[in-house]
Order: C-alpha cells, then sequence, then structure tokens
C-alpha cells in the first residue's frame, strides 16, 4: 500500500517482464510502461498491474497497489479579516496542522508556531502554511487592517432585516477593543428591545417574537479597549423595510 497526500502525485513501479499494463487508467500518466505517475489522485484506488514476459507469458495476473489518499488538511488560519487600531497586538489562532509556518514573518514575535503575537505597524495579509503528521500541506491566510485611529465601537446609521442575507442585523464593530460589556437598543418608547454582551450577537429587528416597524432606534455601548480603558458610545440606527 502506498499513501499519498491529496493533490500530490505518485510513483508506481513493477519490474519481472516486457510490457506491463495498469488499470484502471484513471489519474495514470500511462498505462503502458514499468513505471507510471498518477498524478494527484483525487481518491484512495487500487491499480492492477499485468506483466508479460519476452515470450509472451503472463507472469503475473493481479499484482495490486492500493494507493490510499489522505484528505485535503483543513488548516485555518482564523477570521478572514480581523482590524486593530495601531499599537494593537493581535493573538494569530491557527488550528488543523501539526506544524505552522507563517509568512511573511513581518511583526511576528513567532513564524513557526500555532500562536504568535503580531504588533503590526500597517495593513498586512499572512499565509499560513500547516503540515500534519504525514507531512501533508494545507494552507489559509489572514488579512489584517490597521488602523490608525483611536479605539472605538462603530454601528452603522441603518439596517435592512428583510432575509436577503445583507444588513439583516446591527451589531458594533469593534476596532481596538478587547471585550463588549454590553450593546444595547431601545425603541421610542424607552423600551429595550435588545441587548448583549457578545461581539458577533446583533439584532434582528424582533422584539418580544414580531418583526419591528421602521423606526429610529437609540443604542449605547460600553467596552474596553486594549489598554483596558472603559469607553462608553451611543447613537440611533434606522430600521428599513
Amino acid at each position: 500500500d502506498t499513501l499519498v497526500c491529496f493533490g500530490k502525485n505518485v510513483q508506481l513501479s513493477a519490474s519481472g517482464g516486457s510490457s506491463y499494463t495498469w488499470s484502471p487508467a484513471n489519474f495514470l500518466t500511462s498505462t503502458n510502461i514499468p513505471n507510471p505517475v498518477a498524478v494527484a489522485p483525487r481518491n484512495s484506488i487500487s491499480y492492477i498491474v499485468t506483466v508479460t514476459d519476452t515470450l509472451g507469458c503472463i507472469r503475473a495476473k493481479s499484482d495490486t497497489i492500493f494507493v490510499r489518499v489522505i484528505p485535503p488538511l483543513r488548516v485555518n488560519a482564523g477570521p478572514a479579516d480581523t482590524s486593530v487600531v495601531l499599537g494593537q497586538s493581535l493573538l494569530m489562532q491557527a488550528t488543523g496542522a501539526l506544524q505552522y509556518t507563517w509568512s511573511p514573518a513581518t511583526w511576528l514575535n513567532n513564524a513557526t508556531i500555532a500562536n504568535p503575537v503580531s504588533n503590526p505597524q500597517d495593513s498586512i495579509r499572512y499565509y499560513l502554511l500547516g503540515r500534519d503528521a504525514n507531512g501533508c500541506e494545507g494552507r489559509d491566510s489572514i488579512n489584517v487592517t490597521v488602523y490608525r485611529i483611536e479605539p472605538s465601537m462603530y454601528v452603522p446609521t441603518a439596517f435592512t432585516p428583510n432575509g436577503d442575507g445583507q444588513n439583516d442585523v446591527i451589531r458594533p464593530i469593534l476596532i481596538g477593543m478587547k471585550s463588549l460589556t454590553y450593546f444595547r437598543v431601545y425603541n421610542r418608547f424607552g423600551e429595550m428591545v435588545f441587548s448583549t454582551s457578545t461581539i458577533e450577537h446583533g439584532w434582528d429587528g424582533i422584539f418580544k417574537g414580531k418583526p419591528q416597524d421602521p423606526a429610529t432606534f437609540i443604542w449605547i455601548a460600553q467596552g474596553v479597549t486594549f489598554t483596558n480603558e472603559t469607553i462608553n458610545q451611543k447613537g440611533y440606527v434606522v430600521l428599513i423595510r
């Protein structure tokens, strides 16, 4: 049996005869030579080679080589897009492999571990190469945008919760923030229609099980910056249907 990483070629080999026939022909560069190459087989497969000697006698009717293809290595470099403010460190969090290499190594404290710390001075895209115990490789990347502003919580001024997958939820976008203490939304009667302390959680325009009519809502938010400073912000958002 032969192990091969997904996407890699396999060199096959037979000997002891003057002519050779390989089957099936899937992924093979040739079916009538002693050493064909299986080009990036997409699935595990058994090859049978029939060997004939110079007298035309069949010497081996069913010599079988099983090629086991290791599934693709799913390496994850983290969120596809990440933002920080100038001076804020970023902890990278790679998963899915045994060994890691980040490139470029610019602003990283260690480019060969899963979770190096970056102190980016400008926007940059990091590329990640991961390897498993078999030497198989997987790749991913992460884009880091550096803002030259003070830490803040940005909330859009309008959203359209109509189920089209765009602007359906209103939530704060944290820039230079370490955590969200709370994000609350109030209607014009002073009722709190939504509250969360989870960064990725937002309001979908529903209150007490009912979609709210188009209106202007007030939001308030509190969070902690990467320098452990507590900041409070407020604003308004328009629900559009």
